[in-house]
């Protein structure tokens, strides 16, 4: 069909105290001819011994590696309510001041993380899940590692070729001794996604298009897709927060002192110039918040047998696991990472991602030896450098794995490799020279500040960036109050529709969460 399969890599390294972007160091050759390397069609041999091998582990997995950290749970939690209450604080648009969930946590946060380095690596010109391909690539990256000096060579993948990679390295385990492989999080997160989609509400409310909703569906659009949920979470939570304070105050529980007040404050302090102000504010909101977790845990169990109400707080409960996975990511928080990995291995198991499902139970278990089996590399994944960060903005490192589609975008686009994809010439002519024009790229536009976003806001600040979304709450908090989302029956209703669900479809649902624990278990 015209197609073309290749293998991009790029390395990621800290940037240095004294570097800086834009500097170009440029040596003109002319009048001389491009050709391709022998070499470049060249792939290794890997004489594997069985394409399924047995999986070498260091150590004897515990079952307690796979629990969820729940100290981790609570204060993300606690943040992500504090910017909840603090928006209910002022609930029109043409007065709300407090920004989206990216905007808010990057107003409070404070990191000393230095931005990376991205070098685009030359291509491969062959398939990347074949075996060869993988082989050929790790050995490069060996011999890279081996060329900086380093102990370690540190490779991040998706999930397709996650496996691959895992199976050559059981399979050439005295090679690969000093090999740590990575899962990527970013496809990680657009897998999750797809087991908390609402593409009817989306819809009716207006929020989003029918085309777009049914492709957030997919997984696909992600921004679209993690500000719908956003915005969803946000406007089931001001339905829910008003019955909450009623059952409070039936069951004497003071939920308001302990929330709102500290948040009313945030909310004013939240643009002070001050910024110690500011953090004090968040600070007394997180330390008011104690009791919230313990109250909605009871809140919850006094409504377990209403099957509607059910639902929609298990799809709270979910996005609230996109979110946390989505702020250790930001943060280069490690131990949040792996914990809200073991909170999503469930629901994989119980939503037939069988793939992520098997795969990422031996991803939690080689992070769990790190310590033991790669220290360094331990040590340095505590200190964030798991991930990626493009520029000094504050909450806004994102998984290697989206840092390579940044790189891959350069195919993609005009004065890539569309319309020479054929040409067997030209198209090894723009693999070799491909990562040196991606680098020349990247240090003009950052030479005349062109595409770069250093030091600016974050676009959930902009007035009309709050202002929309804000609106777009609005619309969705109507819709779920018209179909009474939290209803108390024991029933399972489709809210948009009023149909019924049958006594399996109902506990296949609200069962997922155990089920998947179970399978987990085995």
């Amino acid at each position: 069909m015209g197609t073309f399969h290749a293998t991009q890599s790029a390395a990621f390294r800290r940037m240095n105290e004294e570097e800086r972007r834009g500097h170009l160091n440029i040596n003109l050759i002319a009048n001389r001819i491009l050709k391709a390397p022998s070499d470049l069609h060249q792939l290794e041999s890997v004489n594997m011994v069985s394409e399924k091998p047995e999986p070498v582990l260091s150590n004897v997995v515990k079952e307690s590696w796979y629990a969820p950290d729940r100290q981790l749970i609570d204060d993300a939690s606690k943040v992500d309510l504090a910017w909840i209450l603090s928006r209910m604080a002022q609930q029109r648009p043409e007065v709300q001041t407090i920004p989206g969930w990216t905007g808010f946590n990057q107003a409070l946060s404070k990191s000393d993380e230095k931005p990376t380095v991205v070098g685009p690596l030359p291509i491969v010109n062959a398939p990347a899940h074949e075996f060869e391909t993988l082989w050929t690539v790790i050995l490069k990256c060996q011999a890279m590692t081996h060329l900086r000096h380093g102990l370690y060579s540190v490779i991040t993948l998706d999930e397709a070729l996650y496996c691959k990679a895992k199976m050559l390295q059981w399979s050439k385990s005295t090679e690969c001794k000093n090999l740590v492989i990575m899962l990527g999080g970013f496809h990680a997160q657009m897998t999750f996604s797809k087991v908390i989609s609402l593409s009817d509400i989306w819809e009716e409310s207006g929020v989003f298009g029918e085309t777009t909703a049914d492709n957030m569906l997919k997984g696909k659009i992600w921004n679209c897709v993690i500000r719908a949920h956003k915005l969803t979470f946000e406007a089931l939570w001001r339905v829910l927060w008003p019955p909450f304070e009623t059952w409070c105050d039936e069951n004497s529980k003071d939920a308001n002192s302990y929330s709102q007040q500290p948040a009313k404050r945030l909310a004013e302090e939240f643009f002070s110039q001050d910024d110690e102000s500011k953090q004090l504010a968040n600070i007394s909101v997180l330390e008011n918040f104690t009791n919230i977790p313990e109250f909605f845990e009871e809140f919850d169990a006094w409504h377990k047998d209403d099957a509607t109400f059910c639902f929609w707080r298990t799809y709270m409960r979910l996005v609230s696991i996109l979110l946390r996975f989505t702020r250790a990511i930001r943060e280069g928080n490690w131990d949040l990472f792996l914990s809200t990995f073991s909170e999503m291995l469930p629901r994989f198991a119980a939503f037939d991602h069988v793939n992520y499902f098997r795969w990422d139970t031996v991803f939690l278990a080689d992070m769990k030896m790190l310590q033991q089996t790669a220290p360094e590399v331990y040590q340095g994944f505590h200190e964030g450098d798991f991930v990626t960060k493009e520029t000094t903005n504050e909450f806004n490192q994102i998984p290697d794995d989206q840092a390579l589609e940044h790189v891959n975008r350069a195919g993609k686009v005009a004065g890539g490799l569309v319309g020479i994809t054929r040409s067997d010439a030209a198209r090894d002519r723009w693999c070799i020279t491909c990562n040196e024009r991606a680098q020349l790229s990247e240090d003009i536009k950052a030479m005349f500040n062109v595409m770069r976003t250093d030091g600016s806001d974050h676009k959930d600040t902009g007035r009309n960036r709050i202002k929309r979304d804000e609106e777009d709450v609005v619309e969705l908090v109507a819709q779920f109050e018209r179909y009474d989302v939290f209803r108390q029956t024991t029933d399972l209703v489709a809210v948009t529709t009023g149909d019924v669900a049958s006594n399996a479809i109902r506990n296949d649902l609200l069962q997922a969460k155990e089920r998947g624990e179970a399978a987990v278990k085995t």
